[in-house]
């Protein structure tokens, strides 16, 4: 696990704290982990990202149709 220091508003601390209560959660540093967590399992992003293009597979990565390449006859 990695350790990141964090400031955090006061506005915001009461909210960790309040959720922290009602979780019964001993540490505060466990319970903004668990508000994250919360968080994501329900965050959808607001942005769509592009299809692959028609030329890429996702298992095997970017892949050439060789038929397309080769001349005509």
């Amino acid at each position: 696990m990695q350790t990141l220091s964090v400031n955090v508003p006061q506005s915001l601390r009461a909210q960790l704290q309040a959720y922290q209560n009602d979780q019964d959660i001993e540490q505060p540093e466990a319970a903004m982990v668990a508000a994250l967590e919360a968080y994501f399992q329900n965050w959808k992003p607001t942005k769509k990202a592009p299809p692959l293009p028609a030329m890429y597979d996702a298992e095997d990565g970017p892949c050439e149709v060789i038929a397309s390449f080769k001349e005509p006859g």
